[in-house]
């Protein structure tokens, strides 16, 4: 078992405010390869704070008959329409769930694309979107695909119910910006 010690400092992306965070990180020994575990705190970020912002995207989205639904966020280009950008933080935060839970020692992801999403019916109060995202292992250079099932309020926060990796696919036409 390996363990470190991390001194960081973090920015929420929303408010930009910053924070001191510390962190330990204990990778388990052996040949299987298992998450790690993970402990850290946080100084001066916001707990949980629920912003008009958000809880007015939610209502939107809740009470919209009309399901929402987007592609290739960013596109080749780095672009993203400013209504997508709530579904891109959202895709991030749930991929981070999947980042965690594959990672070792060897391993360094980032979400490249929201290849597709589409909002589900609402339930339980939760919003409920299907997610198609494109992690970047940066250590392989390898494009990795993952379908995941995710659901969102203020309250509840992020929650990922089912994740899925997509087999890979050398004949496929790949994404903007990315390769099979």
């Amino acid at each position: 078992m390996r363990k470190y010690q991390l001194e960081l400092t973090m920015q929420e992306i929303i408010s930009n405010v910053s924070g001191q965070c510390s962190a330990e990180l204990l990778f388990p020994g052996g040949e299987g390869q298992s998450a790690p575990q993970v402990q850290a705190s946080c100084e001066g970020l916001l707990q949980s704070n629920t912003t008009a912002q958000e809880e007015a995207f939610y209502q939107q989205h809740r009470a919209s008959n009309n399901m929402v639904s987007g592609n290739d966020i960013p596109d080749s280009y780095g672009h993203m329409e400013p209504n997508m950008k709530p579904f891109w933080h959202l895709g991030g935060v749930a991929s981070s769930f999947i980042m965690l839970r594959e990672s070792n020692e060897s391993t360094l992801y980032n979400m490249a694309q929201v290849a597709n999403f589409t909002q589900l019916e609402t339930e339980k109060d939760q919003l409920r979107f299907n997610y198609h995202v494109l992690l970047h292992e940066m250590i392989s250079q390898e494009i990795i695909h993952w379908k995941l099932l995710v659901t969102w309020s203020p309250e509840q926060g992020v929650q990922v119910l089912q994740t899925e990796l997509q087999p890979k696919c050398h004949n496929c036409e790949a994404p903007p910006n990315t390769t099979n």
